[in-house]
């Protein structure tokens, strides 16, 4: 699990990835009987914290995202994802 606040400025390029096709995160968690009955086995990354980047991409594949505050980003693109929010602006949505 990932966690904490990624602060840009206007002019820095961020780009974040988040999980994976591969691995399942029962393979990464020391309670895999627990994580699989809450969320099954298709998640294999978490984060939890905010974002602020208006350059910022952010691509999540099996992955959950618990936002702490508004995250504001130029770009997000989500596969198999989860995502629990304050706000999150996405400047540019594709």
């Amino acid at each position: 699990m990932f966690n904490g606040i990624i602060n840009a400025n206007d002019t820095t390029s961020v780009k974040l990835t988040l999980g994976d096709n591969e691995s399942k995160l029962s393979e990464l968690n020391p309670n895999p009987e627990l994580t699989t009955k809450m969320f099954g086995d298709c998640y294999n990354t978490s984060r939890t914290g905010s974002i602020h980047a208006l350059k910022g991409d952010v691509d999540m594949v099996n992955s959950i995202w618990r936002m702490s505050n508004n995250s504001t980003l130029n770009h997000l693109n989500t596969k198999i994802a989860c995502l629990s929010s304050v706000v999150i602006t996405v400047l540019y949505p594709h």
